[in-house]
């Protein structure tokens, strides 16, 4: 590969398959290891094994346990992971600083290879995952799935229960355990298993890695190779779920094959695509369809069910055969693309896959989206034939249906037949594909005005200057305190679908996104591009057409259906911001005028003339621009009061106020939730760096005594959270059997605990602690958008100096027993201090 990347794909002699991906200008290593065995192989006596096992290895190994297991190992050091079972794989995935790789990889291998299946884990993870069960009875899309696959005939393993619970697993935890082992030898070995590596190392440091590792496995036995599926649909069915009305189109795709997902993820991105002349931006100006996914919901041996899936605009199913008639109109089209504009959307869903984290890739790679080996149309048309009209399994979803109760997959569902009602003939599309990314400005677009070199506003708005010398990122985002609407944040994003996806073909991106509590809006492309596409976007929003602020009402109101559906500690989270930020409510009946949003602006890299023009432009840019600042620096409504200053870090000030501020959101039914968030009490870089350290420091021990010892429940986090343009430190539970207040108590005793521990803290640890934040602080994206958040909004400059590295390695031992009582003062008695909880009603 080009740019400095290079792919490497090998098999050891064990068995184990190797891809090793070096990217030179990476900053993070990722690993995902996939076991070729998902829930279609456990023993039909014990529902929810494989997930069951997946639990069961994050809980210790033969030489890594308590705080060394990988579990509680990779975000101690500032790494993400996690793991997932499917049907016909599992998946165990971590990403971090490259040079903690080694050690990472080794704490894997010892997992998978050595587990140690203690018996008080097991009966912790039966909990965990009975907690996990309950959520799911009424998620709407776990619903939408059972109700699916009840649809098709095949597959001996395609209706059974596989999330599993207590009663599946049942009392007797030695037999329990004994299957668990067995399984685990019987599949977990070599031959089964595949490895991706990514980084920045050469390829040759990879392949030690992956040397060592594969080491570690069990080799490959005879495994008795699977039988072969075939499916076949079992007809058309309605299901009552709460949520925006759907219709969910499947097909059995027989005959699948891996590098089928390279031309899944070509489709998809075709699906995706909403620029004008789409199908897309054709099915939202009628007003039929706001949006669609393409889904691979299920695989097994040799074959796929894939999904598209529609949300309506009404609860009607007459709109619903239109949709589908338009659907399949556009699919025919599909078939004549000539091969330069099939390469253009593999270029497109190459560059979504570059925009991803490395995790993200490597988990795209692995379940949905290999690269294609080559593009070739006649290919394409034998894969898009399989998408026949007569093949197609339809699910009509919606909260007003009536029938009689089924259960699949461990699910009751409320199913009725589901009889397409006769439709006169209506329009269909005459969609159109660009042939390139470099020909699809060689026309003038419909939403692309011409950009006068000389004239220009007489006026202008404050616009920072972040110097950086890489391609430009304008930000735009709402002031700290102003009243931007969830409301208007969809009607904005409504508004901006066309001209975000026609700049994509053009190289250029527009990304609208929640961050820190604020709408952050980003627009990247080079230098004239960037002018002409923000004439179009002022243009396009001083001139909303009523379908736009109408699919914003309905984006609004679909998601806040989905909020009352998600899990507690989900909805805490997503209200916090709000509280926050002393916005309590909104009205979601009308839409407030774009020009009384608040702005602020900031440009990342780019040139002093593009600064210029930009800063004149955004004049005509709807609302009002404030001088922009730094989230750090923002004003807060209750600030703590400094009784003392402090010259170093070694010396923390003493912050007072008493009762934290506290709030609650009820529920009908289901867990108890709990979130602190305990905000900096001062921006200078001591305390920034000690707090830092501090929730480093809690994170894997709180989710030790919470989550493990105490098990309270499944959701046991604690971080260094930036929110609402604040930064502190956060503290969320989630419990199916202790109120709010409980899991408030007990997170207080923590911190009380935590004084002695950080006393018997080794020296070499937290020298270790430091090195790993100092890693944290100076970490720099390789995208140029998620850099160019950070220069703005994360990182504030002043933490990457070496003033700042010096004063960080003065915070030792004695120094941090110090900072930590501050804080739990701060967490226990500050106004500024958020508690929120759920209580049920």
């Amino acid at each position: 590969m080009s740019g400095g990347r290079q792919i490497a794909r090998l098999r050891l002699a064990n068995g184990l398959r190797l891809c090793l991906r070096h990217d030179a200008q990476a900053t993070e290593a990722a690993a995902l290891l996939q076991v070729a065995v998902g829930s279609d192989a456990e023993p039909p006596a014990w529902p929810g094994l494989a997930h069951l096992l997946e639990h069961q290895l994050f809980t210790g190994s033969k030489t890594y346990q308590q705080q060394q297991r990988l579990l509680a190992w990779i975000p101690a050091h500032g790494g993400r992971l996690n793991a997932t079972t499917r049907s016909d794989r599992s998946a165990f995935f971590f990403a971090l600083d490259p040079t903690k790789l080694a050690p990472a990889l080794a704490r894997l291998a010892d997992m998978l290879a050595a587990p140690s299946f203690d018996l008080a884990a097991l009966e912790q993870e039966i909990n965990v995952i009975e907690a996990e069960y309950r959520l799911l009875l009424n998620d709407p899309d776990t619903l939408c799935d059972a109700a699916q696959l009840h649809l098709f005939d095949g597959a001996p393993a395609l209706r059974r229960f596989q999330v599993g619970n207590r009663v599946a697993f049942g009392a007797d935890l030695p037999s329990l355990q004994q299957a668990l082992q067995d399984f685990h030898r019987c599949h977990y070995q070599a031959g089964q298993m595949t490895l991706w590596l990514q980084g920045p190392q050469p390829l040759a440091e990879l392949r030690a890695l992956a040397d060592r590792l594969g080491a570690c496995l069990p080799a490959s036995r005879t495994v008795i190779p699977s039988v072969p599926l075939r499916l076949a649909t079992r007809g058309d069915a309605m299901l009552r779920v709460a949520g925006a009305p759907r219709l969910r189109l499947s097909f059995a795709l027989n005959g699948w094959q891996d590098c089928d997902a390279g031309w899944f993820d070509v489709l998809r991105t075709l699906l995706n695509d909403e620029a004008d002349g789409s199908l897309m931006a054709w099915l939202r100006e009628r007003e039929w369809c706001d949006g669609a996914r393409l889904m691979n919901s299920w695989r097994g041996t040799d074959v796929a069910i894939v999904a598209v899936e529609f949300t309506l605009a009404q609860a009607d199913p007459a709109l619903g055969v239109q949709v589908e008639r338009g659907f399949l109109h556009w699919l025919k089209q599909l078939s004549a693309l000539s091969e330069q504009q099939l390469q253009h959307y593999a270029w497109l869903a190459q560059r979504r896959f570059d925009s991803q984290t490395p995790l993200d890739q490597l988990r795209d790679l692995a379940f949905d989206a290999p690269a294609l080996s080559g593009i070739d149309t006649h290919t394409w048309q034998r894969w898009l034939s399989r998408f026949r009209p007569e093949g197609i399994s339809r699910l009509w979803l919606d909260e007003q249906v009536t029938g009689i109760l089924a259960h699949c997959r461990g699910f009751s569902l409320q199913l009725a037949p589901f009889i397409p009602p006769a439709v006169a003939p209506s329009p269909v599309p005459t969609c159109c594909f660009p042939a390139g990314h470099s020909s699809a400005w060689t026309q003038p677009l419909p939403w692309m005005p011409s950009v006068s070199r000389t004239v220009l506003p007489v006026e202008s708005v404050r616009l920072r200057h972040i110097a950086a010398a890489e391609a430009a990122v304008l930000m735009l985002y709402s002031a700290p305190g102003s009243d931007f609407t969830q409301l208007q944040k969809h009607v904005l994003h409504a508004a901006l679908r066309a001209p975000a996806a026609n700049l994509a073909h053009g190289g250029g991106e527009i990304r609208i996104e929640w961050l820190q509590g604020a709408w952050l809006l980003q627009l990247g492309a080079d230098d004239d591009t960037m002018s002409c596409a923000l004439e179009a976007i002022s243009t396009r929003l001083r001139g909303l057409s009523e379908w736009m602020i109408r699919q914003g009402q309905r984006a609004r109101q679909h998601e806040l259906q989905q909020e009352q559906g998600q899990i507690p500690v989900r909805r805490l989270l997503r209200q916090l911001p709000c509280w926050l930020s002393a916005v309590i409510g909104e009205d979601n009946s009308t839409v407030h005028c774009l020009a009384d949003i608040s702005w602020q602006g900031t440009l990342y890299g780019g040139t002093a003339s593009l600064h210029h023009r930009l800063s004149h432009m955004l004049s005509c840019f709807p609302g009002t621009f404030t001088t922009p600042t730094f989230p750090s620096s923002a004003a807060t409504a209750a600030p703590l009061v400094a009784v003392s200053s402090c010259a170093d870090a070694s010396t923390p000030a003493v912050y007072g106020q008493t009762g934290v501020t506290r709030f609650t959101l009820t529920q009908t039914e289901g867990d108890n939730a709990f979130v602190l968030f305990c905000p900096l009490p001062d921006t200078d870089i001591n305390t920034q760096l000690a707090w830092r350290l501090l929730g480093l420091i809690y994170q894997p021990l709180f989710f030790q005594q919470l989550r493990v010892e105490q098990n309270v429940g499944y959701v046991a986090n604690c971080r260094f959270h930036d929110m609402a343009w604040r930064s502190g430190i956060l503290f969320v539970l989630q419990s199916p059997h202790l109120n709010g207040e409980d899991l408030h108590q007990r997170t207080l005793l923590f911190l009380q605990q935590m004084d002695q521990r950080l006393g018997e803290m080794p020296v070499a640890r937290v020298a270790e602690l430091r090195s790993t934040l100092w890693q944290m602080l100076t970490h720099r994206d390789a995208n140029r958008f998620i850099r160019a958040r950070q220069a703005c909004f994360t990182l504030d400059q002043a933490l990457t100096t070496p003033q700042a590295q010096a004063r960080l390695e003065k915070i030792d031992q004695k120094a941090l027993k110090r900072w930590h009582r501050i804080f739990s003062h701060a967490a226990t008695h500050s106004r500024d201090t958020m508690v929120a909880t759920t209580t049920i009603e």
